[in-house]
């Protein structure tokens, strides 16, 4: 039997997707198929695969296996990805939601009026991340990796993710980075699961640099939208701290929108925090391609 995958990438991070609702391949079957397909030497090569299944809440359900076959709970960047996928497959109109393993979503194909007034699609997709509980950020936490210790600050976004910044932690090369990630993700008497690890540089108060240490692909990937909310909550807090004393409450009225660069582009992130409740509204913008249909023997 021939499988069909469309190969996808929003900012770099690139996927392959595949229609599952009427195959309805089990779980192993998904993981075996990550494990042979996402190998860039012996097969098509991608950072993971997104099957699109039914939903009985929303349009679709997203489902997400990394190279190493493990399933990831979200994925900013995949859900870019599954969104523009659904919207061109007629599965979903330009305005949806689906399901994930960390909660329901809402994504929006962006399209603008022309001069004609015509709407033209630009290629962008939105993504209502919705809201980030704050309960469970840590700032500025040290740990031991490899002989140094490392300042970071834990800020997950459906997924575990700790934010190193390049210059507190004299973190300079691409090797440095994938030395101290891998060693990081592997510190599980801190981080039970593993974790992400976003390396951030700052450029200004809203444009920062992150390279992102991807748990389940054990490399830097070229993109991570999870990575990009995560840095920008930190980065946005770290700004309120070096501006003054940080209590919930300071966070009312923080909003605003932070350019993301990513080694394979600009992810957008627009964020709005709300210090009473302890969460923090997030919406993920970047711009997604669609490079090959590639058919497979399942």
């Amino acid at each position: 039997m021939n499988i069909r995958y469309i190969k996808i990438n929003g900012n770099g991070n690139n996927f392959l997707l595949m229609d599952n609702r009427e195959l309805k391949l089990d779980d192993q079957r998904k993981s075996s198929l990550t494990l042979r397909d996402c190998n860039v030497k012996t097969s098509v090569g991608a950072d993971g695969i997104i099957f699109v299944e039914d939903s009985k809440t929303a349009d679709f359900r997203m489902r997400i296996f990394n190279v190493d076959g493990s399933e990831a709970k979200m994925c900013g960047n995949g859900a870019r990805c599954i969104a523009r996928f659904a919207y061109d497959n007629d599965i979903a109109h330009e305005k949806m939601t689906f399901e994930t393993a960390a909660g329901q979503m809402k994504a929006e194909i962006i399209k603008e009026e022309d001069q004609e007034g015509k709407q033209i699609d630009t290629g962008y997709v939105s993504i209502d991340m919705g809201e980030i509980d704050l309960k469970s950020l840590e700032m500025y936490n040290i740990i031991e990796c490899l002989g140094k210790k490392i300042i970071y600050s834990y800020m997950p976004v459906g997924v575990p993710h700790i934010g190193v910044y390049c210059d507190m932690n004299n973190i300079r090369t691409r090797e440095d980075m994938i030395k101290y990630g891998n060693a990081l993700n592997r510190s599980r008497h801190v981080f039970k699961e593993g974790t992400n690890v976003n390396f951030i540089e700052v450029i200004n108060q809203d444009h920062i640099k992150v390279t992102t240490f991807e748990r389940g692909v054990d490399d830097l990937t070229d993109s991570c939208g999870t990575g990009s909310c995560s840095s920008t909550i930190i980065n946005a807090i770290r700004i309120r701290l070096h501006n003054g004393s940080f209590s919930g409450s300071a966070l009312n009225g923080l909003k605003g929108t932070t350019l993301v660069q990513n080694p394979g582009g600009i992810n957008k992130v627009v964020y709005n925090f709300n210090g009473q409740k302890q969460i923090c509204e997030i919406k993920l913008v970047g711009k997604v391609v669609s490079v090959a249909e590639v058919g497979m023997l399942l």
